[in-house]
């Protein structure tokens, strides 16, 4: 068993691993590897040579804290139930505090894995709640001011979500500003920041009480994040 960052001629077995995984199409893959992928920014453990587990993770903020936005942890079906996607987890913590990230955040899919992660010390962080808004004087915007608004509607404590996140993110969502808010939609959710008027036009996220994303501090000084809303499901 090793756990490496991969090299470029690993990629393919890299996508083929996602798409067993998650079941994601070339054209997704596509915008993902060309955006958002980053060969330090992954980690990959192969056995006897092949591929068996891997992750992603993207920078993001809180304050002047680095923190890692964990993502796409997928474990091939031959390999699963032997333990390497803890292996693989465990390492990715202890490397990622060698690289000065202070603390390491995820969004699990399912409560399973909600409970499965909480054995590595992860804690629930930015909670949600759905509310129904109008979406009546709306005004698209670019990423660029996405991310300007969004930073100023985000709450105390909220983790800012830029750079290759946002190019990742901007290749399938719309971004939107109204008089008080900020709001980004894609097919599968939206996140609103802001007060926007209720209504019953779209189902938003916005900041919350139930249980969204999951912290694990990687330092002993890491402030416990309040809200983390940009999960690229």
């Amino acid at each position: 068993m090793i756990i490496k960052q991969p090299a470029t001629t690993d990629i393919p077995a890299l996508r083929d691993l996602w798409k067993q995984a998650f079941g994601d199409t070339d054209g997704f893959l596509d915008i993902f590897f060309a955006t958002g992928f980053s060969l330090d920014r992954c980690r990959c453990l192969t056995v006897n040579g092949t591929l068996a587990s891997g992750l992603y993770w993207f920078d993001c903020a809180l304050g002047k804290e680095k923190l890692a936005y964990i993502y796409a942890v997928a474990t091939g079906e031959a390999f699963q139930r032997q333990g390497l996607c803890a292996a693989l987890m465990e390492e990715t913590h202890r490397h990622l505090k060698d690289l000065g990230y202070d603390g390491a955040i995820l969004v699990p899919g399912t409560e399973d894995l909600r409970r499965y992660y909480q054995r590595f010390g992860y804690m629930n962080v930015g909670g949600i709640r759905q509310k129904t808004v109008s979406t009546d004087a709306l005004r698209a915007i670019d990423k660029q001011e996405y991310a300007r608004l969004r930073r100023q509607y985000l709450p105390e404590g909220g983790v800012v979500q830029e750079g290759e996140t946002l190019d990742f993110f901007a290749a399938f969502a719309k971004f939107y500003a109204g008089e008080g808010f900020v709001l980004a939609v894609t097919e599968e959710n939206a996140e609103l920041l802001g007060n926007a008027p209720e209504g019953k036009d779209l189902c938003v996220r916005t900041p919350g009480d139930t249980p969204f994303a999951m912290y694990l501090p990687l330092e002993e000084h890491t402030e416990k994040p309040t809200y983390f809303g940009i999960a690229l499901d």
